[in-house]
């Protein structure tokens, strides 16, 4: 089964650490999964939807150039064709020479036509993608990949349910695609679909990143009350930060470093400097949450904390305030 995981939020100011994640759109932090069958993480329209070709270890010629040209030993030459060589482009993000090769030689290719449609819509231009997906369909309507690539259109116009109906059109032509079952997953989402959400929270993340993939691994429980969850499933994943309520915010310049300790200095009755170590928490516009130290409507000193010892006077001057 395809699972998905969305996260939305009403609150202020985000906070790092352990979360919970959020359902669709109202309630406090928790996790929304969607749940529509099986398969593996697709990116819509990514580089995964161009067909693969291996250069030999010899390499490439092309197909009007078979001869040899020098008095060397004869090596085995592989024939480029138009379609290999728009799929070069395409590894090489030529978006556009891909999409003149693979047009001037569709000659009615329902497969040629379609990575018209996908050279374009890498390019952003959807309704000339449109066009190609459907010229496509038109060749060979029971092509299940130019289905799949129209839905992605309808996606990327926020027409979820035109998005969702041709998923469902492609994989009832061919039922165990992944690569659908993950984008007709985010159609449901993005459209809000709580039929297929199963709901949970985040236990734990792992103490490292995978530099090599920029991942991390994190642990989270679910209910399943009704088993639609299986193990070995792969998801897709949509995350964001949880949100803190009446945050205390103070500026960055009002924050010293002792050691391993952070510190403010607040000017008391007497107006005089009170030292105090507080426990931080994120940046939040060039401010950062303070979780404990300080209270609101306090007066804390913004600069110059290299000059300052605890009980020295002060003479406070107006400024900024520390402020929810």
């Amino acid at each position: 089964m395809i699972s998905s995981l969305w996260l939305l939020s009403e609150q202020r100011v985000p906070c790092s650490g352990p979360r919970r994640l959020l359902p669709l759109c109202e309630r406090a932090v928790h996790l929304a999964l969607a749940v529509v069958g099986l398969g593996t993480v697709f990116l819509p329209y990514a580089a995964a939807q161009v067909a693969e070709s291996t250069p030999p270890p010899r390499g490439f010629v092309n197909a009007a150039d078979t001869g040899q040209s020098s008095s060397s030993p004869k090596r085995p030459a592989v024939v480029l064709t138009p379609e290999m060589r728009g799929d070069i482009y395409m590894a090489e993000k030529k978006f556009r020479e891909a999409a003149e090769v693979y047009r001037d030689n569709s000659k009615g290719s329902a497969v040629m036509l379609n990575k018209t449609g996908i050279a374009y819509h890498q390019m952003l231009q959807l309704n000339v993608a449109e066009r190609y997906y459907r010229l496509a369909l038109h060749t060979d309507p029971k092509y299940s990949e130019a289905v799949n690539n129209l839905g992605t259109i309808y996606y990327a116009k926020k027409s979820y349910r035109r998005a969702i109906n041709q998923y469902k059109k492609a994989l009832r032509m061919h039922p165990d695609t992944a690569s659908v079952w993950s984008n007709l997953a985010m159609g449901y989402f993005s459209r809000g679909d709580e039929a297929h959400v199963t709901q949970g929270h985040i236990l734990s993340f792992d103490n490292r990143i995978n530099t090599g993939s920029g991942t991390i691994r994190a642990r989270a429980r679910f209910d399943n009350a009704d088993g639609r969850l299986i193990a070995g499933m792969y998801v897709s994943v949509r995350m964001g930060a949880g949100m803190l309520d009446e945050a205390l915010l103070v500026p960055e310049s009002a924050i010293g470093n002792d050691q391993s300790k952070r510190f403010v200095f607040v000017v008391d009755a007497n107006n005089k400097a009170e030292y105090r170590a507080v426990e931080l928490g994120p940046q939040v516009e060039g401010s950062r949450v303070v979780r404990v130290g300080v209270k609101a409507g306090e007066r804390l000193i913004l600069d110059h904390l290299q000059r300052l010892a605890p009980g020295v006077a002060v003479d406070p001057q107006p400024g900024r305030t520390a402020s929810n």
